[in-house]
């Protein structure tokens, strides 16, 4: 314990050391900023009042108008999936789209209700939802499946306030902060719930994986560790500010911006922040995290007095890994490819026992590259055990020793791919030449048995399909035989975790 305790102050006070900068005062934008976007670490774009929409490509240091908008109203959010690809919302409910980093707009009105737009939201090139209305009520959710050229309706909300902000963490599950309620909807929208009433008007969401966390009016911080089912109050820092933005490196450490300067900052999951001093009294309504950066910025209303502000804190360097990581059932040695990109997440756990685990980290694994980069803000340079999980496979831990680590910018490698001693216990799967994660611990218990067996075969005689499903263990988006003799050769042969 005293170990745990002495890792956490020294992580904080290292954190703390670092400080904010005022990037620019009321140039940027003559008047209050409404939202902030950087798509990589060099180029970031900023909505706000008057129609206005400037851009950086030095992370910050300067930024310049974009071209001319096609609406001189109020800029309400700002969305960028690429360097070039982007959309803004406004409250005349129109929202706009640039394909060449701003330098042109279409203007585009219909999104199938009346109202203004307060936030849009993209899945993916073409699945994405928006959300506005008008106080004292036409509050709505509309969806597109074409890339914007066509809204439906989703939900019309009794509400009297604004949804001010909707994120979906996936296909399915999304959320919209409506006044005092979250609603949730696990079918892409098609149906809304309230899922919790806080008694406090809610303002934004952050995700990551399954945690998430809600901010609001009268200080209100929420939580939730199983992607939105259940919520906790976790105002541990006891104020009664206006929090408009939360921002998370990871499910434990992250950034609350609000009225008057307002900064808090935790490492420990919202169990106790601190507030970090802003250099300003203005409020702040945004802010974004970007690799080793973060940016806020906001002002307030049309006053040259409370014109837009942007600042930005350099983070600490996380220890990077570069992982390279096959699984066996996506994995196919004739083609040397994957058939899938994979996500996984991956632990560090102490080499002494009994092995604590100290953080962990989820990135994405190419099918080509079969390599993901994964970033522990939580861990200081030490050595450490390197987990790996993934939602169809076995737990696998590296060799026995460990690895030595450093948190100092460093991006360090290791392969699990090429023999099967990098494995704790050798505990991988030879396909072909190369070594692959074992297959078929769907329900994650450490081992594969008759439970997986049945559950593939309950799916294959119910002739499921689709991709992503977590029985269709080789990937080919059909459960059926091939499924089942996969997760059939690792029951028979006892396959389970080997851990120190």
């Amino acid at each position: 314990m005293k170990t745990s305790i002495t890792v956490i102050l020294l992580f904080m006070s290292s954190f703390s050391a670092a400080q904010w900068v005022i990037q620019t005062e009321g140039q940027a934008i003559p008047h209050a900023a409404n939202d902030i976007c950087f798509p990589s670490q060099d180029t970031g774009y900023l909505a706000g009042w008057g129609g206005k929409l400037v851009k950086t490509t030095n992370g910050g240091n300067n930024w310049i108008e974009s071209s001319p908008l096609p609406s001189s109203e109020i800029l309400t959010s700002v969305h960028f999936r690429s360097n070039t690809d982007g959309y803004l919302t406004a409250t005349n409910g129109t929202w706009l789209k640039t394909t060449d980093g701003g330098n042109t707009f279409v203007i585009r009105q219909n999104v199938g209700y009346p109202g203004s737009l307060h936030d849009m939201t993209f899945i993916d090139d073409l699945t994405g939802w928006c959300t506005g209305g008008n106080e004292g009520g036409s509050n709505f959710v509309s969806k597109t499946t074409n890339g914007g050229i066509n809204w439906s309706v989703q939900r019309n909300f009794p509400e009297q306030d604004v949804p001010y902000s909707i994120v979906f963490v996936n296909h399915d599950t999304g959320f919209v902060c409506m006044g005092t309620n979250i609603y949730r909807t696990v079918n892409g929208g098609s149906t809304w719930n309230i899922q919790f009433t806080c008694g406090k008007f809610i303002s934004s969401f952050d995700f990551i994986g399954e945690t998430g966390y809600a901010v609001g009016k009268f200080g209100a911080i929420l939580k939730t560790t199983n992607t939105g089912v259940n919520w906790t109050v976790i105002n541990t820092f006891n104020t009664n500010q206006y929090l408009f933005e939360c921002s998370f490196l990871n499910e434990s450490t992250g950034w609350v911006v609000g009225d008057t300067g307002l900064i808090l900052f935790t490492t420990n999951g919202g169990n106790s922040f601190i507030q970090e001093t802003s250099g300003t009294t203005k409020r702040l309504t945004t802010s974004y995290l970007r690799d080793s950066t973060i940016w806020c910025a906001g002002g307030l209303g049309t006053s040259p007095g409370n014109s837009s502000i942007i600042l930005t804190r350099k983070l600490d360097w996380p220890i990077q890994v570069n992982l390279k990581i096959l699984i066996e059932g996506i994995y196919y040695p004739l083609f040397n490819q994957m058939s899938r990109r994979d996500t996984v997440k991956v632990y560090l756990f102490e080499t002494v026992s009994p092995f604590n685990r100290v953080d962990s980290a989820t990135s994405t694994v190419d099918s080509l590259t079969f390599s993901g980069l994964f970033k522990f803000y939580n861990a200081n340079s030490g050595t450490y055990y390197i987990a790996v999980k993934n939602f169809q496979s076995i737990e696998t831990w590296s060799k026995l020793g460990g690895e030595i680590l450093y948190n100092d910018g460093s991006i360090y490698s290791y392969n699990f791919t090429t023999s099967a001693s990098q494995a704790y216990g050798n505990n991988m799967k030879l396909k072909g030449s190369k070594y692959c994660m074992y297959s078929g611990d769907l329900n994650q218990s450490g081992f594969i048995d008759g439970t997986e067996l049945a559950m593939v075969h309950n799916d294959a005689s119910n002739f499921v399909t689709g991709s992503n499903v977590l029985t269709d263990i080789n990937g080919d988006q059909t459960v059926d035989g091939s499924d089942y003799l996969i997760v059939d050769n690792n029951a028979f042969n006892f396959i389970g975790v080997v851990r120190p």
